[in-house]
C-alpha cells in the first residue's frame, strides 16, 4: 500500500507505537531488572510471600516487555507484520502474550490478597501468607494460563485479510472464540477483573494498615507489612490510571465504526497499556545525623551501612528528584518521626554529599539506578538540628543496619548495662524512675512504648553479652601482657650479676609452666572424657536402636503369626458351617412329624378335659342354686316350738 493512501491516523499511530512503544520498552526493561535487583538483594523480601509475588511480577513484566512489545512495535510502527511468516510466529505470538500478561496481573492480584491477608485481623488467614504456598500458587497459576492459550494456538490462522484482500493476516478464524476474545480476554480479564480485584483488596488491606497500631505485632513485621501494602497500593494507583484507558477505549471500540481513528485510539490504548510494565523502584533510605561530618559537610561511603530504611517508591524513570518530595511524603505520611525536611545525598567518589535546590530540578530518578548508580537508592539527611524528634525513628526502623555504638549505653555497675531513657521516657519519670504514662498519650503510642521496651530489652540483653565476651576477651590479652611483661622482667634481671634471683625466677617461672601445663592437661582430659562419653552414647545409642529393630522384628513376626492363626480359625468354621449346613435332613424331618402328632394329640385331649370340666361345673352351680332356694323356703316357715333334731346334709360332689 502507497504511503499517499495512509490516513493521518494510521500514520500517527504508526508514530507514537514506535517513538512511544520504544521508550516504554526501554525504561521497562530496566526497571524489571532494577526490581529484580531490590528484590532479591535483601533476604527479608526474598523470604516474604507477597515480595514474592512481586519478583515473579517483576520478571512476567521482563518477559513480556521483550517478547511481546518489541514484536507489537515492529508489526504496528514499522508496518511490518512477521506474523505471517508462518503458522508458528502467529500462534507462539499470541500464546505468549496471554501467558505473561495474565501472570503479571494474577501475581499483582495475589500480591495484594496477601497483603490483605497478612493484616486482617483474623489470624487464621496469616496461614495463608507463606512462602511455600505462594510457589504452589505461582506453578498452579503459569499452569492453567498455558492451559487457556490453547484454543488462541487452535483458532489463529494465517488468512487473507477481510479488510485488505492482497494481503495475508494472523486473525482468528472462529466466530465464538472471536467473541471470547473481545469481550472475555479483551475487556475482563485484561481490564475489568484485574482492576477490581486489586481496587478492593487494596483498599480493605489500606484500613487494615491503618488499624494495625492497634494490635499486638511484632515490630519488624509491623513496618514490613506497611512497606509491602505501600508498595502495592502505589502499583494499584499506578495500574488504575494505566488500565482504565485501555477498558473504556475496548468498550466504545463496540459502539464505533471500524475505520482508521478507532484502529488509532486501539494502537494507543495498548501502548498505554504497555506503560503497566515500565516501572522504577527506588529504596528510600535516611542517613543519621551521627555519622554526617558538619565541618567537612560530607559521610564516608561506609555511612550506607548504618542507614535507615524507610521503604520502597515506584515512580518513573524521568521523574525529577524534586517532584520525588511527594511521593516520599506520601509513603511516609504514617511516620510520626520523619524528617518534615530533609535534603538529598548523592555519592561522588568515595563520599556522599548534599544536593544542592537548583540540583534537584536537573537531576531525575533515572540518576539513581544501575549504571549511573550501584543501586537503585536514594539517601537522605535530616535538614534539621533537631536529633530528639528522631531518635525513635532510627530505632523504629525494621531494616536498621546501625550499629549497636548508635545508642548511648552508661554503666550502672560491673554486672549490668543501663539504657538511657528515651526523649518522651524523660518527661514521664517520677523521682523514684518509675514510668508514669501521660493519660494524654494515644492508645496507638502506647503500643508503641511498650514494644519499644520490649526490644530495648533485648538489646540490652545482648549488648551484655557481648560486653561479657569482650571482658573475657580482654583478661586473657590482660593475661598474656602480664606473661610478656614477666618474661621481659626476667630477661632484664638475667643480665644482671644476681644468679640467685634468677635461679628463683627460673623456678617460678618453671612453677606457672607447671601449672599452665597441668590445666592444659586437666583440659584435654576433660576433652578426652567428653570424647569417651560421646563414644559410649554412640555405642549405647546403636545398640538400642538394635535392639529396638529385633523387637520390632519380633513384633511382625507375632503379629504375622497371630493373623495366621486367625486365619486358621476362620477356615475351621467355615468349613463346620459348610457341614453343618449341607447335612441331610431327612431324619429330622421324621422326628419334628411325630413331635408335631403328639403334640396335637395332647392338645386335643386337654381340650376335650376342660370342655367336661366346664359342664361339670355348669351343673354343680345348678344344683348349689337349688339347695340354695330350698334352704331359703324352710327358713321362712316357722314351726313349733319343739325338740327338734338335727338335720345333717351329706353332699358329696364328684366329678
Amino acid at each position: 500500500m502507497s504511503t499517499t493512501l495512509i490516513s493521518f491516523y494510521t500514520n500517527l499511530s504508526r508514530q507514537i507505537t514506535t517513538y512511544f512503544g520504544s521508550t516504554v520498552l526501554v525504561v521497562g526493561v530496566v526497571g524489571g531488572i532494577l526490581n529484580l535487583i531490590v528484590f532479591l538483594s535483601l533476604r527479608t523480601f526474598r523470604e516474604n510471600s507477597c515480595a514474592f509475588y512481586l519478583i515473579f511480577m517483576s520478571l512476567a513484566n521482563l518477559i513480556h516487555l521483550l517478547t511481546s512489545l518489541s514484536g507489537h512495535i515492529i508489526i504496528f510502527g514499522f508496518g511490518y507484520d512477521w506474523t505471517v511468516i508462518t503458522t508458528f510466529l502467529c500462534k507462539s505470538r499470541v500464546a505468549h502474550i496471554q501467558l505473561w500478561l495474565l501472570t503479571s496481573f494474577t501475581c499483582a492480584c495475589f500480591a495484594i490478597i496477601d497483603q490483605f491477608l497478612s493484616t486482617s485481623f483474623n489470624p487464621r488467614w496469616h496461614r495463608w501468607c507463606n512462602i511455600k504456598l505462594a510457589r504452589y500458587v505461582i506453578a498452579a497459576t503459569i499452569i492453567f494460563w498455558s492451559i487457556h492459550s490453547i484454543p488462541s494456538v487452535i483458532y489463529y490462522n494465517i488468512v487473507t485479510s477481510p479488510l485488505y484482500p492482497n494481503q495475508q493476516a494472523c486473525i482468528i478464524t472462529n466466530g465464538i472464540f472471536q467473541a471470547y476474545s473481545s469481550f472475555g480476554f479483551g475487556l475482563v480479564l485484561m481490564g475489568v477483573l484485574p482492576l477490581t480485584t486489586m481496587t478492593v483488596f487494596g483498599l480493605l488491606a489500606y484500613y487494615n494498615i491503618q488499624n494495625l497500631a492497634y494490635r499486638t505485632v511484632p515490630l519488624v513485621r509491623r513496618e514490613l507489612d506497611k512497606q509491602l501494602t505501600y508498595m502495592v497500593l502505589i502499583q494499584l494507583i499506578y495500574n488504575f490510571f494505566v488500565l482504565s484507558p485501555y477498558v473504556v477505549t475496548n468498550i466504545a471500540s463496540f459502539y464505533l465504526p471500524n475505520d482508521d481513528l478507532t484502529k488509532c485510539l486501539k494502537i494507543v490504548s495498548v501502548d498505554w497499556h504497555n506503560c503497566y510494565f515500565a516501572h522504577v523502584d527506588l529504596h528510600i533510605y535516611i542517613i543519621p545525623k551521627e555519622v554526617w561530618k558538619n565541618n567537612q559537610n560530607l559521610a564516608e561511603n561506609d555511612a550506607m551501612t548504618n542507614a535507615v530504611s524507610v521503604g520502597f517508591v515506584r515512580v518513573p524513570d524521568d521523574l525529577t528528584i524534586a517532584d520525588l518530595r511527594r511521593h516520599i511524603f506520601d509513603i511516609s505520611n504514617d511516620m510520626s518521626n520523619f524528617p518534615k525536611k530533609f535534603l538529598y545525598l548523592r555519592s561522588v567518589g568515595r563520599c556522599l554529599t548534599k544536593v544542592k535546590q537548583q540540583q534537584e530540578k536537573e537531576l531525575k530518578v533515572k540518576n539513581y539506578r544501575p549504571p549511573m548508580a550501584f543501586a537503585p537508592e536514594i539517601y537522605l539527611l535530616e535538614d534539621s538540628r533537631k536529633r530528639d524528634a528522631n531518635a525513635n525513628f532510627l530505632r523504629e526502623s525494621p531494616i536498621n543496619r546501625s550499629s549497636a555504638n548508635d545508642y548511648s549505653w552508661e554503666h550502672a555497675d560491673d554486672k549490668s548495662l543501663l539504657l538511657d531513657p528515651l526523649p518522651w521516657q524523660k518527661s514521664a519519670l517520677n523521682p523514684t524512675n518509675q514510668l508514669i504514662v501521660s493519660p494524654k498519650v494515644s492508645p496507638r503510642r502506647l503500643v508503641k512504648v511498650r514494644e519499644e521496651q520490649e526490644r530495648l530489652y533485648l538489646q540490652q540483653e545482648q549488648l551484655a553479652r557481648k560486653r561479657r565476651q569482650i571482658e573475657d576477651q580482654q583478661e586473657r590479652e590482660q593475661a598474656a601482657v602480664k606473661i610478656q611483661a614477666a618474661f621481659r622482667n626476667y630477661r632484664q634481671r638475667r643480665s644482671q650479676p644476681h644468679e640467685e634471683d634468677v635461679v628463683l625466677e627460673i623456678d617460678r617461672l618453671e612453677e606457672e609452666a607447671s601449672k599452665l601445663t597441668s590445666l592444659k592437661e586437666a583440659e584435654e582430659r576433660n576433652v578426652l572424657k567428653v570424647s569417651h562419653r560421646l563414644d559410649k552414647l554412640r555405642t549405647k545409642r546403636f545398640e538400642l536402636e538394635t535392639n529396638r529393630d529385633l523387637v520390632v522384628r519380633r513384633l511382625q513376626q507375632l503379629q504375622a503369626q497371630v493373623a495366621h492363626q486367625r486365619r486358621k480359625e476362620k477356615d475351621l468354621w467355615k468349613q463346620k458351617y459348610i457341614l453343618e449346613k449341607n447335612r441331610p435332613t431327612s431324619n429330622d424331618h421324621a422326628d419334628l412329624h411325630d413331635r408335631l402328632d403328639q403334640v396335637t394329640m395332647r392338645l386335643n385331649h386337654t381340650t376335650k378335659v376342660r370342655q367336661q370340666a366346664e359342664y361339670e361345673s355348669r351343673l354343680l352351680r345348678q344344683e348349689l342354686q337349688q339347695i340354695s332356694s330350698t334352704l331359703n323356703g324352710i327358713q321362712k316357715y316357722r314351726f313349733p316350738k319343739q325338740a327338734t333334731d338335727p338335720i345333717s346334709l351329706n353332699i358329696t360332689l364328684k366329678y
